[in-house]
């Protein structure tokens, strides 16, 4: 099982950044490209030696290395000419305009925030607290607590994210963008989904937008499912869908999904179920048979969730003059297949902590700082010490400690993990 923060590593970053400089010299980019090692990222400056742009290398690195070798060119290749196209192309400048190549884009919920505070960062924001200025917002509606969804334009060889400055200059509100938006994704499905075997359906657009798809819930209230429909989303390209009560479709469709589940640009989770119009959670009973293979999936979804995001989030606190440790979110999985996650609270540092099933605390040894003095369930934890804990406007869950725990309060919270189930 994947920590999502362990991935084989083909090229070195410092090769693979020069790698991606060469290509991106060889279509036609003229600026200035330096390597900046502690962001992973290319800058791209002016004439006048300024940052311009940053273009992340992470998410193509690990697509890179993943990938057969035969196909690892193609991945540099469909990286840059997506960055040189998304430059070669400027939004209209009204929305009228506009109006025709708007469309809405299903991402992971936690890639919202991570646009935002990278934008803030390049741009110079300060603010006084965790949370962003409202001005820098990447305007996003969020979907079944997990997932979100934000507008894009749509060009030929590139799609633009939409930020609340383009909203301004336009001079219109995103609920009336996203309508429109929802307009064009109505026009561009007139295709059904196809019933890949009985009681799965699958999508076949093969747009870029297969995943929007969810948003037009008539159509998928209109399909044949044993209960409510029940999707889940390998990537922005696909979306998978049977009935919340139909064991076999929901076997199906883990047999299709497990194996992308570790891909990079997975957007594999928690599975969301359709009800009264919206989409939820679908929480499923621990005493069903397909529990432990859902559980696996949720676990790994967000320790990769979590991994992504902690240097940003850190680049960030930093920034804001609030730094602290951000803390990893640590899943194991047991012989049997069943999984649990727990997050570490380390004595004397400033630190954000994940929500996970159980907390470790660690501290006090003069070798190391690693002697675990306390160990229980995230509930044991909120009982004894819940008022040491803030919340943060990140997802998934972050909390910021006031403190390190008592001597008092760590034997009230004892070592009980052994009981977690």
């Amino acid at each position: 099982m994947s920590s999502g923060e362990n991935l084989p590593c083909i090229s070195s970053p410092e090769e693979f950044a020069e790698m991606v400089k060469a290509a991106l010299k060889s279509r036609g980019e003229e600026r200035t490209l330096r390597y900046e090692p502690a962001r992973f990222a290319l800058i791209v400056e002016n004439e006048s030696g300024e940052p311009q742009q940053l273009f992340g290398l992470a998410a193509m690195f690990d697509e890179y290395n993943t990938a057969p070798e035969p196909e690892r060119n193609a991945v540099i290749d469909r990286y840059c000419s997506f960055f040189l196209g998304v430059n070669r192309n400027n939004l209209p400048e009204t929305f009228a305009e506009a109006k025709d190549g708007l469309m809405l884009i299903i991402r992971h919920r936690y890639l919202y925030q991570v646009m935002q505070m990278r934008l803030a960062l390049e741009q110079g924001i300060k603010a006084g607290s965790d949370e962003l200025p409202p001005e820098q917002e990447i305007p996003h509606v969020v979907i079944g607590d997990d997932f979100a969804a934000g507008l894009s334009y749509d060009f030929p060889d590139a799609m633009i994210q939409i930020t609340g400055r383009q909203l301004a200059k336009w001079g219109v509100s995103f609920d009336e963008v996203y309508q429109c938006a929802l307009e064009n994704l109505k026009k561009r499905s007139e295709k059904p989904l196809v019933e890949a075997v009985s009681g799965v359906f699958i999508s076949n657009w093969q747009d870029g937008y297969d995943a929007s798809r969810i948003l037009l819930t008539e159509l998928i209230q209109s399909l044949p499912l044993k209960g409510a429909p029940v999707v889940m989303l390998p990537s922005a390209e696909n979306l998978v869908l049977t009935g919340s009560e139909d064991e076999e479709g929901l076997a199906s469709v883990l047999n299709v999904i497990e194996p992308m589940a570790d891909k990079p640009r997975s957007m594999v989770g928690v599975p969301l179920v359709l009800r009264g119009g919206e989409w939820m959670p679908f929480d499923i009973p621990a005493e069903h048979p397909l529990y432990e293979r859902f559980r696996v999936l949720s676990i790994s979804a967000t320790a990769r969730s979590y991994a992504d995001q902690r240097s940003v989030i850190s680049e960030w606190l930093q920034s804001i003059g609030e730094p602290a440790l951000v803390t990893p979110y640590l899943a194991t999985q047991r012989k049997d297949g069943s999984v649990s996650s727990c997050s570490v609270w380390p004595e004397g540092v400033p630190c954000l902590i994940p929500r996970a099933d159980s907390v470790v605390f660690t501290g006090g040894s003069e070798d190391s700082n690693q002697e675990v003095v306390a160990c229980n369930t995230w509930q044991k934890v909120l009982e004894v010490v819940g008022g040491l804990l803030k919340p943060t406007p990140f997802h998934p869950e972050l909390y910021r400690v006031a403190r390190f725990p008592s001597s008092t309060e760590l034997a009230q919270i004892g070592m009980g993990v052994s009981n977690l189930k």
